[in-house]
């Protein structure tokens, strides 16, 4: 039984291996990176906020370290609009439309200077360039 186990994963680990050197593999996993980093990134909503402070009554202490829920995760957040518009970057790259994904991420470079996925647009840009 071990004998068959070990001989599973050997053959399994081969294919992964032979996947991986295929021409396309890189360009395949940089885009599958980049689509899940879009997926994990919380789209920024424009709603109006309230602000409530409230204290205890005679407290003497001064309170300097705070909790809040969920303050200890990093999440990543951006404006929904910008989020759109590097989809729909993707979406082009994706259906192979080279000068569409271009212009795309271009424009988003030249819309969003100050964005988190500039890297990821930039490094897009420059598999484009590189397929052609």
């Amino acid at each position: 039984m071990k004998k068959y186990i070990a001989l599973c994963l050997a053959v399994l680990l081969g294919c992964s291996v032979a996947q991986a050197d295929e021409p396309g593999a890189t360009k395949q996993s940089f885009w599958n990176r980049v689509r899940a980093k879009i997926e994990q990134i919380i789209p920024k909503k424009n709603v109006a906020k309230e602000t409530v402070v409230g204290g205890v009554r005679g407290d003497k202490e001064e309170r300097v370290d705070l909790y809040w829920k969920g303050a200890d995760e990093k999440a990543v957040s951006a404006p929904a609009e910008e989020i759109e518009a590097f989809q729909k970057a993707l979406e082009y790259a994706d259906k192979g439309e080279k000068e569409a994904a271009r212009a795309a991420f271009d424009k988003f470079l030249t819309t969003y200077p100050d964005s988190s996925l500039l890297p990821d647009a930039q490094q897009a840009l420059q598999f484009l360039a590189a397929g052609e």
